[in-house]
């Protein structure tokens, strides 16, 4: 664990569909001291972990602010994993779920404000995947297939929309495979569209029936297996979870896992992690608790607490 430093890293996805450099620069100058300051505005051909990473060996780092979305938010998470180096959130990327379930201001001068003023840390987990740390979901099936068609168009054009949509129609129209999933050392095989290992990004208030309380800092992995749907049966399930109506269970099972979940299809399969294909299947992924600390809004007192 790193000793408190002085100099705060403020990295910007330009990539990212609502992310200004110059808006950035300018809020992290007035509202951070600017002397301590460094921007660094990201080339396509950077990655975020890699960055952050040359940052951290330089020493002297006492935060990193991120201007992206989850993908750039989860490279640099990665890179800060077990130095006691803080990550403030700067959501203005396509999607924002890690920011939104943790609280964190959708507004990025609220955000800013956030991260030089009084704040909480809140101590993360996150799953582990050849090396490297991914902080919300890794999926294969549906979720793999939307991430895989949707092109980057689509995303600063329609946001979060393009997710739905694209998800919507490949689920429809997807082939169901054969998967075996391991959880915590106990197979598991089934025909179906879909697994999806959650670590966060859920954050319903209230929660869809059905649905587990799914916090990214208890120590497991919520394990969603989806069965083949008929378009029709497929259409009543999201009208059961939209309206709320009963019990969300046609076609999917819930597991939890508290060491390693792995995937293995009997075709190869494409894989995504936190909005990225990531490689393809079988792939294992290890549980790493509590280790990255984000920067979230201070917890608000409980007058019965006094």
């Amino acid at each position: 664990v790193q000793t408190q430093g002085r100099r705060v890293l403020v990295l910007v996805n330009p990539m990212s569909s609502r992310s200004d450099p110059y808006e950035v620069r300018s809020l992290a100058e007035t509202r951070l001291d600017a002397r301590t300051v460094a921007i660094h505005v990201m080339k396509s051909t950077e990655r975020a972990s890699e960055v952050v990473s040359e940052a951290v060996e330089a020493g002297d780092l006492r935060m990193v602010v991120v201007a992206g979305g989850d993908g750039t938010v989860s490279g640099a998470a990665s890179a800060l994993s077990r130095t006691g180096i803080p990550l403030a959130i700067l959501p203005v990327g396509t999607a924002n779920m890690l920011a939104e379930q943790l609280g964190i201001p959708d507004d990025p001068t609220a955000a800013m404000e956030l991260a030089a003023g009084d704040h909480a840390l809140r101590t993360i987990d996150a799953m582990e995947l050849e090396g490297r740390l991914y902080f919300l979901n890794a999926g294969v099936g549906v979720s793999s297939r939307t991430v895989r068609d949707m092109s980057d168009a689509e995303k600063r054009r329609l946001g979060r929309f393009a997710y739905f949509w694209t998800g919507l129609t490949s689920s429809l129209w997807a082939p169901p495979s054969r998967f075996r999933v391991t959880v915590d050392g106990t197979e598991r095989d089934f025909r179906g569209i879909e697994v999806s290992v959650i670590n966060a990004g859920f954050r319903e208030q209230p929660n869809f029936p059905g649905v587990p309380d799914i916090e990214p800092d208890d120590g497991a992995f919520d394990v969603m297996l989806v069965w083949t749907p008929t378009p029709v049966g497929y259409l009543q399930h999201l009208s059961d979870a939209v309206a709320m109506r009963r019990p969300v269970e046609r076609n999917v099972r819930w597991l939890r896992a508290r060491r390693e979940v792995t995937i293995d299809a009997g075709e190869v399969l494409p894989v995504q992690a936190d909005g990225d294909i990531i490689g393809q299947t079988p792939v294992a992924l290890r549980m790493v608790a509590g280790c990255v600390s984000v920067v979230v809004p201070p917890r608000e007192e409980d007058p019965r607490d006094g």
